[in-house]
């Protein structure tokens, strides 16, 4: 299959993974504001993570396909999300594993990466995407950084282990939101409707994560 060929049907598989990706993320927060059966956010929620899955697997490799590293870069970042959520989720015991131990200090250094390369693409390239890619880097930083310092603490537990699922999958919406504005707005500066989502939205991660530490639990939140 020719080049152009290929990234075409990868653009095709990563606009369904989208749209799978974005249905599934409104069926899993609707169901616990709603208070419904836990299986509708259990059910929901794998297929969000196998549609944030599809988004890493075709965008890193339209990347490569077509040299684009603030695509890898984003890619990286939203599945990094999704497969720390999903740890949270299902490490109930909160034990860390091997792959953990791995993954998060690689996760870390890339976002360090990340954000050295937005500086090199803001400062001398004169990209402003490199304004993008520095927030973003940051973000995922601070995240990573929060995450070791729970396997180093032994952890997440109880509230604990729920809050940073919650902060992890909606981290990973807010990346799937991004993508779906940027392809259906058009604004100039441009980075201004990369980052519109996040700062609408990382305050609702606060408000609802402080509440699940203060108490307040839907079914299936143990």
């Amino acid at each position: 299959m020719e080049s152009g060929s290929l990234f075409s049907t990868l653009l095709l598989l990563h606009i369904a993974a989208g749209t799978l990706t974005l249905l599934s993320a409104a069926i899993a927060i609707v169901s616990k504001l709603a208070d419904t059966g836990h299986q509708w956010h259990v059910y929901s929620g794998r297929l969000f993570f196998y549609g944030m899955l599809g988004i890493f697997l075709t965008g890193t490799s339209m990347s490569a396909i077509r040299f684009n590293p603030p695509m890898l870069f984003i890619s990286i970042f939203s599945f990094y999300f999704a497969w720390i959520g999903r740890r949270y989720a299902i490490n109930r015991r909160g034990s860390p594993s091997q792959a953990d131990k791995v993954v998060v200090p690689t996760m870390l250094a890339l976002f360090v990466g990340m954000v050295l390369y937005g500086l090199y693409a803001t400062y001398i390239a004169g990209e402003s995407f490199g304004i993008v890619i520095i927030v973003f880097g940051i973000i995922g930083l601070l995240n990573a950084r929060v995450d070791w310092q729970i396997l180093q603490d032994g952890g997440a537990k109880g509230k604990k282990r729920i809050a940073e699922h919650l902060s992890r999958m909606l981290g990973g919406t807010i990346a799937a939101i991004t993508a779906f504005v940027v392809v259906n707005i058009e604004f100039e500066p441009a980075f201004i409707v990369w980052l519109l989502p996040t700062a609408v939205l990382t305050p609702i991660i606060f408000i609802w994560s402080r509440k699940i530490n203060n108490g307040v639990t839907r079914q299936g939140m143990s």
